[in-house]
């Protein structure tokens, strides 16, 4: 069987072109999510650099969530396996942001929850997760300035300076542009 083929088979029945277009999205995300920590695992043991043996166990836990949150859409849950889904790469993504700093090519890690929220839930969502990120990388380089955040790659000026405002504009182009797409897309959709 093909990939395509076990995505659309996982697909709600009855539903708009646009609601499964929505469930792809999350169907694909869950999926995409899982094999790369599954390769990331695989990388760390191959090379020798594996760590804690408790990442086994987080891996394991979010391979059982997103199994859950594709077995939600697939009975037409799709509206909360959306939030679940872009609430959990949103934890996943800020709780990295507080640990390591935000001066990590991680944080662009972030655009993922913008998009997810804006393909899956709308585009008004995908907009409050950008601004939600903003505010959060201002807040976690502020807080780290003042001392009050100790986090794994040590504060510089730049961090404030140069690396929360960049990261904003990118979570709001992001954002933006999503949300744009979106809207002329479902105007295609309910013409059909």
């Amino acid at each position: 069987m093909k990939i395509s083929e076990l995505i659309n088979s996982l697909l709600p029945a009855f539903v708009t072109e646009l609601q499964q277009a929505q469930a792809k999205t999350i169907i694909n995300t869950s999926a995409a999510i899982s094999a790369a920590m599954l390769a990331l695992v695989a990388y760390w043991l191959i090379t020798g650099t594996f760590e804690d043996i408790e990442t086994i166990f987080i891996v394991l836990g979010l391979l059982v969530a997103f199994a859950g949150i594709i077995a939600l859409v697939k009975y037409g849950y799709i509206r909360s396996g959306a939030w679940i889904l872009t609430g959990l790469i949103l934890f996943l993504n800020l709780a990295d942001m507080t640990w390591y700093g935000i001066s990590t090519v991680a944080s662009a890690g972030y655009i993922i929850p913008i998009l997810l929220a804006s393909f899956s839930v709308s585009p008004k969502a995908g907009m409050s997760v950008s601004i939600l990120g903003c505010i959060s990388v201002f807040a976690i380089a502020y807080l780290a300035s003042i001392g009050q955040l100790q986090t794994e790659i040590p504060y510089q000026e730049s961090t404030l300076s140069f690396d929360a405002p960049t990261l904003s504009l990118i979570y709001l182009l992001t954002g933006i542009l999503a949300g744009n797409w979106i809207r002329s897309t479902q105007k295609v959709f309910q013409k059909a």
